[in-house]
C-alpha cells in the first residue's frame, strides 16, 4: 500500500493535543530556576480504552475544529490504514484534501488570533487608560505606570547588568493572577537585561526594599505573542515588585 506524505502526517498534527499534553509541564516564571520533574511511571495499557480514547481525540479535534466529513468514511479510512488496504481514494487525491485542510486550519487559526489579539490590545489601552488617572499612579514616558506601596531604605539602583534578586506576582488587569514567587515562598534572581523590556525600565528606578505596583502596557510585557496559556497576545500585565537585592559585583 503506497503511504501518504510527510504533509499528510503535518495535516494531522492538530489532533494529537492530548499526546503533547501528557508531555507538557509547565514552564517556569521569567527568571525562576526549574527543577527535573519527578518521574512518573507509564499508564498500564488497556487495549479497549486506549482504542476509543484515540478516536474519541480525532473526533473532538474534528468537531472542534468544524471539519465537515463523513465520519463513516473516516472510520472506512481508519479501518483501511490500520489493515494494511489498498486505500479507496487515490493518494494524490489524499495528499491534497489533507493539504487543503491544514491551509484552512491555518487561515482560521490566524483569523482567530488577529481577533483575540485586536481584542485585548482594545481592552489594555482602555485599563492603562482609566488606571494613570487612579490617585497615587506615576505614568512614565515609555507607557508604564506605577504605585508606590512600600518605600525602601536602599539607596542603590539596579542597571542593566545587574543581578537582582525580588519577590514578584503578575497578575492580568482583571485581577486574575496568573504567576507569583510569594506561592513558592522563593524570591527569584536575575539578570535584569535578560528580562521583559517593561522590568528593565523599571527596576533601575527601584532601590532595596521598594514594593511597587507595575503596569506594564502590552507592547513592554508579552507583546503580540503574549504568555501561552497565561498570557494572550496584546495584554497588559499587573506586577507587583519588591526588590529585596541587588548584586552588581558582574559574577
Amino acid at each position: 500500500m503506497r503511504k501518504l506524505a510527510p504533509m499528510a502526517v503535518l495535516a494531522l498534527i492538530p489532533f494529537l493535543p492530548l499526546v503533547v499534553a501528557a508531555q507538557q509541564t509547565p514552564a517556569p516564571a521569567n527568571g525562576a530556576s526549574a527543577s527535573a520533574p519527578a518521574a512518573v511511571a507509564p499508564t498500564p495499557v488497556n487495549r479497549d480504552q486506549l482504542s476509543y480514547a484515540i478516536g474519541f481525540e480525532v473526533g473532538s479535534n474534528l468537531a472542534g475544529n468544524k471539519v465537515d466529513v463523513d465520519i463513516k468514511r473516516v472510520i472506512q479510512g481508519l479501518q483501511d490504514a490500520y489493515a494494511k488496504e489498498t486505500p479507496a481514494v487515490p493518494v494524490a487525491n489524499m495528499r491534497a484534501q489533507l493539504a487543503g485542510l491544514q491551509q484552512r486550519l491555518r487561515a482560521q487559526a490566524l483569523a482567530n488570533y488577529k481577533k483575540v489579539a485586536a481584542n485585548n490590545l482594545q481592552q489594555s489601552e482602555a485599563f492603562m487608560a482609566a488606571n494613570k488617572a487612579k490617585p497615587g499612579v506615576i505614568t512614565l514616558p515609555d507607557g508604564i505606570e506605577y504605585r508606590v506601596l512600600e518605600s525602601g531604605t536602599g539607596t542603590q539602583h539596579p542597571i542593566g547588568t545587574s543581578k537582582v534578586t525580588l519577590h514578584y506576582r503578575a497578575s492580568l488587569p482583571n485581577g486574575s493572577e496568573f504567576a507569583s514567587s510569594y506561592a513558592t515562598g522563593k524570591p527569584i534572581t536575575f539578570q535584569v537585561d535578560k528580562m521583559i523590556r517593561g522590568w528593565q525600565a523599571i527596576l533601575p528606578r527601584m532601590v532595596v526594599g521598594d514594593r511597587w505596583q507595575v503596569f506594564v502596557p502590552p507592547q513592554l510585557a508579552f507583546g503580540p505573542v503574549g504568555q501561552p496559556p497565561r498570557v494572550g497576545p496584546n495584554m497588559a500585565v499587573v506586577f507587583e515588585l519588591k526588590l529585596l537585592k541587588i548584586d552588581n559585583s558582574g559574577k
